[in-house]
């Protein structure tokens, strides 16, 4: 056996040679080649005296995929998962990285059972060894790493998933570690820690080779190949919602029912996926607060600033016509609140001035929000556009967050809404989200940028009519190439939001398109939930 292998190996240098000395192979090609086959050769040799288990189902498996091509670099940490129903394209990866590389070890980083997936790769590979290891684990240098989850799970709708899907594939193909706390993944903990091992081993160029949406849950199959990262654009993703009121009856709610209750009844993993959450706390953040009763003057406990940072927001805006209502004092004891909980803001409720600006970025993208106040005090326009062109000049994305508007109108104020809002566009603002008018109102693409002039309210304790318990959040997209903007309409009972189901979403949606006027392409986007521009 040995003399035939050797003869081959021989055979097969001189037919390269001859190919390398005609001008058709280059020496990298042949070392190359002779470095696969080598690999093939010695696997060959020592299966030559192995006979894997019957195993019908794997040996169909196998059989399916085996003429896949190799990856085109060595695989040096990868991303995959572990359901089982993926198990065809799990054993691609195995086949084409057993024709890519020499493979002696690989270690499963797992928070979840993978022993179906252990046994699936030790009876292809045969003698290479499978460690599964915990995320407190070192990891070895040598050893093809690879770590294991799912990605969205339990999904309420498909626009869901997508939504989430667009975060995770931004830090994924950017190898952003930073980015990967947003993400609705399984097991966020494993992410991070490959994503880490990766970086520091030097394999941040990355390629996801398979990405499966289906209608509750992804799935994707992500390689890091030795280099730095070569992606460009880092898109940034924004999930917005309108007016949260955490005082009057429905502080009452939640000291009845405990401080979750606002939020409970949105499906799980939907305050994530999203480089941002951003709202308009509607209202100051001073003492014990203020519950019960009708009162237009607003003051929320200062328990509601860690409610927030553990439901996923990470910005919300403080300009706005009950910003005040605990006198200016208020306003220092709402932001020392929202600090001491790691949760920024950006706003003031009367002036348009630095404070009115938060500045962040997605790894080398950068944003701002700029956050406005129009309702109880007179915006100054000129100065709101004057900080918004200045602001522009400095960051990649510009959003502005105002508090504008008629209450209870479904469609905006002409002088109100419509010509400041086209005064930011033309300032760089790239999108304009708007509340205060506590019902939705209908939206407009200005000079290809998107104005929601009300999202209406999120959590409020208006019960006396339908409209008011109408609300909308959006999933925002902003890229080079265009922008995308899923639509996530929800009913709120008893200051609970919820999303709508899938009866009240068309009834709700065709009184959403009469807001506006609208041609007959975009209608179908808003019927699909999914606006692409």
């Amino acid at each position: 056996m040995q003399k035939l292998l050797l003869l081959a190996a021989t055979v097969l240098a001189g037919t390269l040679m001859f190919k390398y000395n005609d001008g058709d192979l280059t020496m990298v090609d042949v070392t190359r080649e002779m470095d696969l086959n080598a690999i093939e050769v010695e696997v060959a040799s020592e299966r030559s005296d192995k006979v894997r288990p019957t195993n019908r189902y794997l040996e169909q498996v196998f059989e399916m995929v085996r003429e896949v091509e190799a990856f085109e670099e060595r695989v040096r940490v990868a991303i995959l998962p572990g359901d089982m129903s993926m198990a065809r394209y799990i054993a691609e990866f195995l086949v084409r990285v057993q024709k890519t590389q020499r493979v002696e070890k690989i270690v499963l980083v797992a928070e979840e059972d993978v022993s179906k997936l252990v046994e699936m790769m030790e009876w292809y590979l045969g003698d290479v060894e499978v460690a599964v290891v915990g995320t407190d684990a070192m990891l070895d240098e040598e050893a093809l790493v690879i770590g294991v989850t799912g990605f969205v799970d339990g999904a309420a709708n498909s626009n869901i998933v997508k939504f989430h899907d667009e975060q995770a594939m931004e830090v994924l193909e950017h190898a952003d570690v930073e980015g990967v706390e947003g993400m609705d993944v399984q097991y966020r903990v494993v992410v991070e820690k490959v994503m880490n091992h990766a970086k520091e081993i030097g394999a941040e160029e990355t390629e996801i080779t398979k990405h499966w949406q289906l209608s509750d849950r992804s799935y994707f199959f992500v390689n890091f190949y030795k280099g730095k990262n070569k992606a460009a654009d880092r898109k940034l993703t924004v999930l917005a919602f309108g007016d949260m009121m955490l005082g009057r009856y429905v502080r009452t709610l939640m000291d009845q029912n405990g401080l979750d209750y606002v939020f409970e009844k949105m499906p799980d993993g939907f305050f994530s996926g999203a480089d941002m959450i951003h709202a308009n706390l509607e209202g100051p953040i001073k003492g014990k607060g203020r519950s019960g009763g009708t009162a237009m003057v607003f003051q929320f406990n200062e328990d509601v600033a860690p409610l927030l940072k553990k439901w996923g927001f990470d910005m919300v805006s403080i300009a706005n016509n009950h910003a005040a209502d605990a006198g200016w004092d208020g306003r220092d004891t709402t932001i020392a609140a929202l600090e001491g909980s790691g949760v920024d803001w950006c706003g003031h409720p009367r002036d348009v001035e630095k404070e009115s600006v938060y500045y962040g970025n997605v790894g080398e993208t950068t944003y701002a929000f700029v956050c406005l106040h129009d309702v109880t005090f007179k915006l100054d326009d000129q100065a709101a556009v004057e900080l918004i062109k200045e602001v522009d000049a400095e960051v990649d994305y510009v959003l502005v967050s105002i508090h504008w508007g008629a209450e209870y109108k479904h469609q905006p104020h002409w002088s109100l809404q419509v010509e400041p809002g086209r005064a930011f566009v033309d300032a760089g603002a790239d999108f304009i989200i708007g509340h205060h008018p506590h019902v939705v109102e209908n939206f407009e693409i200005y000079n290809g940028a998107p104005i929601f002039y009300s999202l209406g309210n999120f959590v409020f304790d208006q019960y006396w009519s339908t409209m008011t318990q109408e609300e909308l959040s959006i999933g925002i997209v902003l890229g080079e190439d265009g922008i995308n903007i899923y639509l996530f309409p929800m009913k709120s009972e008893r200051s609970q939001s919820r999303l709508m189901t899938k009866d009240e979403y068309e009834v709700w949606i065709e009184k959403f398109i009469g807001y506006g006027e609208y041609d007959e392409k975009m209608k179908e986007m808003i019927r699909d939930g999914v606006i692409q521009l």
